[in-house]
C-alpha cells in the first residue's frame, strides 16, 4: 500500500459467530492530486479469514451494511480558482511621445492556478480585442496544474482610435476561464451536498 496508504492491526486470532471488531485494524491514506482533481477518493477492503476446516472465506467492504458491496466513497470539498494579470504597453511607433490614430497598445496576460485542482482547457476573452480595432491570439492551456502560471500562451494587440486619444486613455479588462470546470461544477452541484466554487479575480491595467 504505501507510499500513499497504510493499513495497521490485524490479524484477529479467534472471532466468534456474531462477534464485531471495530478496534483492531485502521487504516490512513495521504490524498493524492488526481484525488483532488476528481473530488472523491473511492475504495473496498477485503476481510478474509479461515473457518474450522480450513477453508477461508472473504467479503468486500460496505459502507454501511453486512449485506451489499459497495465501495466507501470519500468526498473532497474542492477549492478551485483562477487569477488573471493584464497590462498594457503602449507602442509610439513614430517616436514622437505622443499617441496617435492607428498606433498600438500590446497586452500581455498571466494567468495562475492559484487552487487546488488541475484547470483543463483555460481560455481567456477581452471585448476590447476582437476585430476590427483588436486581436487576441494563443490558447487553450490544455492543462494547468495547481500553483502553475502561464505567461506565455496569451497575447493581444489593439489599434488606438480617435475616441481613445480624446478620453486619453484606454481602459478595460480581460477574463480569464475554465470551461470544463465550470460545467463540471453545474452538473456536481445537483448531485452532492459539497460546497462547490470558482473566483476568478480580474485586475485592470
Amino acid at each position: 500500500m504505501a507510499p500513499s496508504g497504510s493499513l495497521t492491526g490485524g490479524p484477529i486470532a479467534t472471532l466468534a459467530p456474531g462477534a464485531i471488531d471495530t478496534t483492531t485494524f485502521s487504516g490512513s491514506y495521504t490524498i493524492q492530486q488526481s484525488d483532488i482533481d476528481a473530488q472523491s477518493v473511492s475504495n473496498q477492503a477485503t476481510a478474509t479469514g479461515t473457518t474450522p476446516d480450513g477453508d477461508d472465506v472473504s467479503d468486500l467492504s460496505d459502507d454501511n451494511s453486512n449485506l451489499e458491496d459497495d465501495p466507501t466513497d470519500t468526498n473532497l470539498p474542492e477549492d478551485s480558482e483562477i487569477s488573471i494579470i493584464k497590462t498594457s504597453v503602449f507602442n509610439d511607433e513614430n517616436g514622437d511621445g505622443f499617441a496617435q490614430l492607428g498606433e498600438t497598445i500590446s497586452y500581455s496576460f498571466e494567468v495562475t492556478n492559484s487552487g487546488a485542482t488541475t484547470l483543463t482547457n483555460v481560455t481567456v476573452t477581452d471585448p476590447l480585442l476582437v476585430a476590427p480595432s483588436g486581436s487576441l491570439t494563443g490558447g487553450p492551456i490544455a492543462s494547468l496544474a495547481p500553483g502553475a502560471v502561464d505567461t506565455a500562451t496569451f497575447s493581444g494587440s489593439y489599434t488606438i482610435q480617435q475616441s481613445d486619444i480624446d478620453a486619453q486613455s484606454v481602459s478595460n479588462q480581460a477574463t480569464a476561464t475554465e470551461r470544463h470546470l465550470t460545467e463540471m461544477m453545474s452538473a456536481t452541484y445537483r448531485m452532492t451536498t459539497a460546497t462547490w466554487r470558482m473566483i476568478q479575480r480580474i485586475r485592470t491595467f
